[in-house]
């Protein structure tokens, strides 16, 4: 769940043109990555009726995406790795997985209408413009949907700790090729999601235990438009 957005594009306001990666897998099973997240996720959703249509962002081998097909979901997934859509298109078969850009423009590329719910987890920190993915998303979300999105957890007491522990070099390393370029908290996570036009913004902590989570699991909705 961690690659993507590399179109060739040099607006980074329209696209990512470049984004890390922590690498390639040979095998569907990163439960790990999906399975501490997992929990706030289902929290935040609520009930999911068969037949609700899922786009997941930044799917990789697509753990998160079959979950969702596993509900009777009707679900696309998409990623820029296609080393990891091939093994998520052979473990996940009833999956549609596409090679696409979480840009304004996504929906015209994969030839689908807008989403009922949309999840992008642990990607943000990955890309050079957030705002640009973040977008991207919105434009993917049907008016009155849902938008689910996590990333690493950076708040003020955690950060304390990061430093008290003498571990800001080793967390905020430079050196590590496949590392994160942006560390969010709440608030700036919520200013994002905000500016771009999501609303009815809820917050859970994933891993660890309050104030130090691994990880932070958010939902959003795109208001409904008016007069439906």
């Amino acid at each position: 769940m961690h690659f993507l957005f590399n179109d060739g594009v040099t607006d980074a306001s329209t696209y990512n043109s470049e984004f890390t990666s922590v690498g390639r897998y040979d095998t569907p099973a990163v439960g790990a990555a999906v399975g501490y997240l997992l929990p706030a996720i289902v929290e935040l959703i609520g009930r999911i009726e068969p037949g609700t249509r899922v786009l997941d962002v930044g799917c990789g081998v697509g753990s998160l995406a079959a979950y969702f097909a596993g509900l009777g979901c009707r679900v696309v997934g998409i990623d820029l790795d296609e080393h990891n859509l091939e093994v998520a298109r052979r473990a996940y078969p009833d999956v549609r997985f596409a090679v696409a850009a979480a840009g304004e423009g996504v929906l015209d590329a994969i030839e689908e209408q807008p989403f009922d719910l949309v999840t992008c987890t642990e990607v943000i920190e990955h890309v050079y413009s957030a705002k640009s993915l973040a977008e991207g998303c919105f434009a993917a979300t049907k008016p009155g949907g849902r938008f689910i999105i996590s990333a690493p957890y950076h708040g003020y007491l955690k950060n304390l700790t990061i430093a008290a522990l003498g571990k800001c070099d080793r967390h905020y390393s430079p050196l590590w090729e496949g590392g994160h370029i942006r560390f969010f908290s709440r608030r700036t996570m919520s200013c994002l999601l905000e500016q771009v036009g999501f609303c009815d913004l809820r917050f859970r902590g994933a891993g660890r235990v309050p104030f130090l989570a691994k990880s932070m699991v958010m939902s959003a909705r795109r208001p409904a438009d008016k007069g439906a």
